[in-house]
């Protein structure tokens, strides 16, 4: 649990692409808790079907 009984939330807003910027938040959290994120960066191909 977080603060007041809150489940903690996490976020993110922006544009996921090379160059753009994303932001990342986390709220309803207990302050001074720890947490971890882990984040993996990948390139993906999408395949256009052609309808």
């Amino acid at each position: 649990m977080g603060t007041g009984d809150h489940m903690p939330r996490l976020s993110a807003s922006g544009c996921p692409t090379p160059g753009e910027t994303v932001t990342i938040k986390l709220d309803r959290a207990l302050g001074g808790a720890s947490a971890l994120l882990g984040v993996e960066v990948a390139s993906a191909i999408m395949a256009d079907s052609g309808r």
